[in-house]
């Protein structure tokens, strides 16, 4: 068992100092829209679920949410056009269970959600 030394308590300490120097040295969070990409078409149940999801979050965010519909695949082209979008977080991914568990191991030789995300 590890015991905790006064040395190591005043070092713990000491660095929850610094936190909010690195907590401010990240850039503001979203710089611009965010697009939210369902994989399926419009119309339906995750559709409908993912509008919902951008009207509460936009006024959290202070930005405008985007849902972008890549209907097709079982949801698999949603995953594609989402991992090749530019990783700087203004691309988010509306999932849904088919997307991350089923897919992968029904489709042989497609993209692996878990991977490419």
């Amino acid at each position: 068992m590890t015991r905790i030394t006064r040395r190591r308590a005043l070092a713990a300490g000491a660095s929850t100092l610094l936190l909010p120097q690195v907590l401010r040295a990240e850039g503001t969070w979203p710089s611009g829209p965010v697009t939210l990409i369902v994989g399926y078409a419009a119309g339906g149940g995750a559709d409908i679920n993912a509008r919902e999801l951008a009207q509460i979050m936009s006024p959290l965010v202070g930005q405008q949410m985007i849902v972008d519909n890549k209907g097709g695949a079982a949801g698999s082209l949603g995953v594609r056009v989402v991992a090749s979008a530019k990783p700087d977080g203004q691309t988010l991914f509306y999932a849904v269970g088919t997307n991350v568990i089923i897919n992968p191991h029904i489709q042989k030789g497609m993209l692996d959600t878990m991977a490419a995300l």
